[in-house]
């Protein structure tokens, strides 16, 4: 073996391992998270959407509680979130066998919220929810996420919607991390009934949302 075929293999094997670390260190970086915009006609007052970060919206159920499909939804863990006109279930407590929960992020703007906790994950459970559009309401004792309850509300003196400026982080069925950002009740033409949500979900199971 000449000097030069030997001072070729050298510099071929310090390339590759070069590589080798590189490849490495990109994989200890945080991944960016999967970002993406849902919009839900809700106004249907007898079911439940089911949505799945990985897969969208996935179904619906019954929004009787007494229902089989009900409680056959409760017992399934592919779903994140579901939306009953402006309320919310998640994967977790009395509406799901999850690990999932809520919590209020302590900045309002979406961007700024970057990382998830730990811990403080509120579940579900009961609340009232509305069946019918007749007037007045009827509302049956359902199941639902507490933390999210005044995210849209009607105020009835201005005869329009009022949503609130909040961020949401969202603990999955399987203990994952996403923000949400519930920005509307209302079409493009303005009637009500119609969830427009941004979301960024992180897939690696990390806390980072950035």
């Amino acid at each position: 073996m000449t000097k030069t075929t030997l001072l070729l293999k050298v510099l071929l094997i310090a390339l590759a391992s070069a590589f080798l670390v590189a490849c490495d260190d990109d994989d200890d970086d945080p991944k960016p998270t999967q970002n993406d915009t849902l919009s839900l006609y809700t106004k249907d007052y007898t079911i439940w959407h089911y949505f799945s970060f990985e897969n969208g919206v996935i179904g619906t159920g019954s929004a009787d509680p007494t229902g089989a499909d009900d409680a056959a939804w409760k017992a399934r863990v592919d779903w994140d979130l579901a939306f009953h006109y402006k309320d919310v279930r998640t994967n977790s407590g009395k509406s799901g066998d999850g690990q999932g929960g809520m919590i209020e992020a302590t900045k309002t703007e979406f961007s700024l919220v970057t990382e998830a906790p730990t811990t403080g994950y509120l579940v579900d459970d009961d609340l009232d929810i509305r069946l019918t559009a007749a007037m007045p309401p009827a509302y049956v004792t359902s199941t639902a996420n507490a933390v999210c309850d005044d995210w849209a509300s009607y105020n009835h003196d201005e005869h329009a919607w009022v949503f609130v400026e909040k961020v949401f982080i969202v603990k999955t069925a399987g203990g994952k991390y996403a923000k949400i950002w519930l920005k509307s009740f209302l079409d493009n033409e303005d009637a009500s009934g119609t969830i427009t949500m941004d979301y960024a979900y992180q897939a690696d199971g990390s806390t980072n949302l950035e």
